[in-house]
């Protein structure tokens, strides 16, 4: 008898079928990576804006967030004589921006702001959502501008080219996050 070396057929199919198999449950969790990056990122700046409004309230010393949509972060500041510190800084996660009025993407219509008014009117279409780059707390936990005044118009937006979220901040100081349904085409919270 000749001594054969290699695999047979039948091996080489149950192999190939094995690895499609795992493929199949595989691929389905690739493409819900993206949709948790832009979510994790809504929930983190959404949660670092509750910090920040509870640490004014706690500190009694005015706090704030600020965005920057070039280099893709947010950072949290507090207040001392009369100077903004910076206390941490967070990037996004990869592959989710900032949308702004620049945006490439077609923005879903209705998008939720804080004061309730919707951002991009009820027909779809580009939209250039108004992006808030500072939000600010002052000492009773409440969104204010630069002059000190109540700010109602506080309102973030995020994608990942595909998916949206938003988080709002009222002018009682409530942050939600909302995010964009396809298949019904409105903004609901998750």
């Amino acid at each position: 008898m000749r001594n054969q070396k290699g695999f047979s057929l039948v091996e080489l199919l149950f192999v190939t079928a094995l690895i499609l198999i795992i493929t199949a449950f595989a691929v389905p969790q690739f493409s819900k990576q993206s949709y948790f990056r832009l979510r994790t990122s809504a929930y983190n700046i959404a949660n670092r804006l509750n910090e920040a409004k509870f640490r004014s309230i706690r500190e009694i010393t005015p706090y704030q967030i600020t965005l920057d949509a070039t280099a893709g972060s947010f950072s949290e500041n507090r207040k001392i004589s009369g100077t903004w510190n910076n206390i941490v800084t967070e990037k996004l996660k990869t592959n989710v921006y900032f949308v702004t009025g620049t945006t490439p993407y077609t923005f879903p219509s209705g998008a939720p702001s804080a004061d309730g008014a919707k951002q991009c009117g009820a027909i779809s279409g580009t939209c250039n959502p108004t992006l808030s780059t500072t939000i600010s707390f002052n000492t009773n936990g409440l969104p204010v501008d630069a002059s000190g005044a109540p700010d109602p118009s506080n309102a973030v937006y995020l994608s990942n080219g595909k998916e949206y979220f938003a988080i709002t901040v009222s002018l009682a100081g409530a942050v939600e996050v909302w995010y964009y349904n396809n298949s019904s085409n409105s903004w609901l919270r998750p």
